[in-house]
C-alpha cells in the first residue's frame, strides 16, 4: 500500500493535469503578489435558495432577470366590532346616508364631544331646474307675443286698416245698420278719390243736423270731384257738368230730393251723398268735404259674415 500511493506534490493531483489552485505555490518575497479572481460562470441562472426555516424543506427560487422583488403591503387595521365604519355616524345602518360628524368643543369626559348629524340641503335636480326655467321662458314668450300683437294692431289701426260700425240707414241699401266695414287708410296717400268710392271722413264742423252729434266720422259715397259742377234735375237725377250720372247702386224709382239746386266743388274737395237719398244728411246740407278730412276708403264688409264681400 505504501508503494502504490505516492505523496502528492504541490500543484499536482490525481484528477487534474494542470496546476491546482488550492495548492498554488506560495509566492516568494521577490515575486509580485497577484490576487486570485474567482471563477465566473458564463451562464448565470440568477437563482438563489434562501435558508430553510425550521421544519421546512429547502426550495429553490428563481428570480427573473431585471425584476425587483414584490413590494410589501401593510394589512388594514382591524376595526372593533362596535365601531362604525369611517364616515358613518354612530347608530346608522349601512344603507343610511349620514353626514360626517362635525368637530365640536372638547368635553371633560371624552376628547371629542359627540355632535348631532347635520342636515344637508340637497340641490334640486337639473331636470326640475330646467322645467322651471322652461316654464318661465314660455310665460315670457307668451307675454312678448301678446304685447307684440297689441303693438302691431295699434300700428295697423293707426296707419293701415280700421274697422267701422254703421250706425244709421243713410247708406241703404248698400250698407245697413249694424254692418261693419274695413277701411283702407293708405288708399288716398298715393292717389285721389274716384267717383263712386265709399269713403269715411271726419264730420264737418258746420254739420248741425239733428243726427247723433257723438258720431265723429261719417260714411258716404263720392259723387263729385274737384272742379266739377253738381246739380239736380227736375226729375231728381244728379247731373255732373250738365250730364246725367248713372247710379246703379240706387234702387229703381228713387229720386234725389234736391231739385233745382247746384254746387261747385273746390280744388281740394269732394261732393258726397248717401245712397238713401231721401234719408241722408250729406253735401246737400253741409257742402263739399275737404280731402284732408278723409280717413280712408271702405273696401270690404266684414260683418255680418253672410254678407262678407267687397264694396
Amino acid at each position: 500500500m505504501a508503494d502504490d500511493q505516492a505523496p502528492l506534490r504541490p500543484g499536482q493531483g490525481p484528477e487534474s493535469a494542470g496546476p491546482n489552485p488550492l495548492f498554488a505555490p506560495v509566492p516568494t518575497p521577490d515575486a509580485p503578489i497577484v490576487p486570485q479572481q474567482p471563477a465566473i460562470d458564463p451562464n448565470p441562472t440568477n437563482s438563489y435558495e434562501p435558508a430553510p426555516q425550521p421544519g421546512q424543506t429547502s426550495r429553490s427560487y428563481e428570480q427573473p432577470t431585471n425584476q425587483e422583488p414584490p413590494a410589501r403591503v401593510a394589512p388594514a387595521p382591524a376595526v372593533p366590532p362596535n365601531q362604525p365604519p369611517l364616515g358613518q355616524a354612530p347608530g346608522a345602518t349601512l344603507n343610511q346616508a349620514s353626514a360626517p360628524t362635525p368637530r365640536g368643543p372638547l368635553s371633560s369626559r371624552s376628547p371629542m364631544a359627540a355632535a348631532e348629524p347635520r342636515q344637508l340641503t340637497v340641490p334640486a335636480p337639473r331636470a326640475v331646474q330646467g322645467a322651471k326655467q322652461s316654464g318661465l321662458r314660455g310665460m315670457l314668450e307668451w307675454v312678448l307675443l301678446v304685447v307684440g300683437a297689441v303693438v302691431v294692431a295699434l300700428l295697423v289701426k293707426t296707419f293701415l286698416l280700421q274697422a267701422f260700425f254703421i250706425p244709421s240707414g243713410s247708406m241703404r241699401p248698400t250698407l245697413v245698420e249694424g254692418d261693419r266695414v274695413l277701411v283702407n287708410k293708405l288708399s288716398y296717400r298715393f292717389g285721389d278719390p274716384s267717383r263712386g268710392d265709399i269713403v269715411v271722413f271726419e264730420r264737418p264742423p258746420n254739420d248741425q243736423s239733428s243726427s247723433n252729434q257723438d258720431i265723429k266720422d261719417l260714411i258716404k259715397r263720392v259723387i263729385g270731384l274737384p272742379g266739377e259742377t253738381i246739380s239736380c234735375s227736375s226729375t231728381g237725377v244728379m247731373l255732373i257738368d250738365g250730364r246725367p250720372l248713372d247710379e246703379p247702386y240706387i234702387p229703381e224709382g228713387v229720386a234725389s230730393d234736391c231739385r233745382g239746386q247746384q254746387w261747385t266743388v273746390g280744388v281740394d274737395e269732394i261732393f258726397v251723398m248717401g245712397d238713401n237719398r231721401n234719408d241722408s244728411t250729406d253735401s246737400r246740407v253741409f257742402g263739399a268735404v275737404k280731402q284732408s278730412s278723409i280717413v280712408g276708403r271702405a273696401f270690404i264688409r266684414i260683418w255680418p259674415f253672410k254678407e262678407f264681400g267687397t264694396l
